[in-house]
Formats: structure tokens, C-alpha cells, sequence
């Protein structure tokens, strides 16, 4: 499977998904959602955008005042 690719597990689903189908849902490289029962998946942030993310989380503390 090509890492850009979505696979088609719940392709042809003619009904809402639920928190249970999610439970079934393969641990591979894509993150799963459900959005008023429908199926979002994207690929998983990489390892600079997860870098980013925390060093802007410390930024934006220090500057945070106190209270």
C-alpha cells in the first residue's frame, strides 16, 4: 500500500459508522475519526510537525502570564 494511499476498509458503507467500527479499524500509519458517522482518515503528522507543535506549546506558555 502506498503511504499516500487511504485504504478502502469501509468503502461502499451504506449506513453511519460507530464508535465500534473505529475499535475495528487497522493500526496503520493513518489517524481515524468519525464525523456524524463518517469515516476522516488522514496520514499522522510527521516528526517535524509534532517538533513544531511542542516547541510552539513552550513559547506560548512562557509568554502566558500567570494568572
Amino acid at each position: 500500500m502506498d503511504a499516500m494511499t487511504i485504504p478502502d476498509v469501509w468503502s461502499g458503507q451504506d449506513r453511519m459508522l460507530t464508535v465500534e467500527d473505529m475499535e475495528n479499524m487497522p493500526d496503520d500509519e493513518f489517524r481515524y475519526e468519525l464525523d456524524d458517522g463518517v469515516l476522516i482518515a488522514s496520514p499522522a503528522p510527521s516528526n517535524l510537525h509534532q517538533l513544531a507543535v511542542t516547541r510552539l506549546s513552550i513559547i506560548l506558555s512562557a509568554a502566558c502570564p500567570a494568572e
